[in-house]
């Protein structure tokens, strides 16, 4: 748990017990963002985690909080910088690259792969839990499949992704 940033979050204002078990359990959840975020430079699992916080009603951590203000920095930078006459027309793919969202042609976009990893994820948890219910072959071939709505080569390959 980031111990650091629940401190600093206390400092600010005195928490009643429950504000500090949901501030707990919003950095908990968002523990496992960070560590996808650093693995994969995804700008997906910042807002996520401040999504996460969002709900929980706690201040989200210092990373996701560094990264965004980072990233609006170089926006102010890079939007001053353009002449008056640049097209606006442009604007949001400008704006979605300083916060690390922009790709090149025909590779799926950032949010769509964040997204794609947690309902990958999803999917695998839900299997080991039926998999402990039904044993190994059963659940495998039809019993997790069948309550996502998905075929079996879908789901295999959504434990195979979620295992990478």
């Amino acid at each position: 748990m980031m111990q650091s940033e629940i401190q600093r979050v206390q400092m600010i204002k005195v928490l009643t017990p429950e504000q500090d078990g949901l501030l707990a359990q919003a950095y908990i959840l968002c523990l496992r963002d960070k560590a996808d975020f650093e693995k994969t430079k995804n700008p997906f699992f910042v807002f996520s985690a401040i999504k996460k916080c969002h709900t929980f009603g706690v201040v989200p951590p210092e990373w996701a909080l560094d990264f965004i203000g980072k990233a609006t920095v170089s926006m102010f930078e890079g939007e001053l910088s353009l002449p008056a006459s640049k097209s606006s027309r442009r604007e949001v793919e400008r704006i979605s690259k300083y916060f690390g969202f922009g790709v090149g042609r025909g590779r799926t976009g950032r949010f769509a792969e964040g997204f794609q990893l947690l309902q990958d994820r999803l999917m695998d948890e839900l299997a080991e839990t039926e998999k402990k219910k039904v044993g190994t072959k059963k659940f495998r071939a039809k019993v997790v499949p069948s309550k996502l709505g998905v075929s079996r080569q879908t789901f295999d390959r959504a434990v195979k992704r979620s295992k990478t």
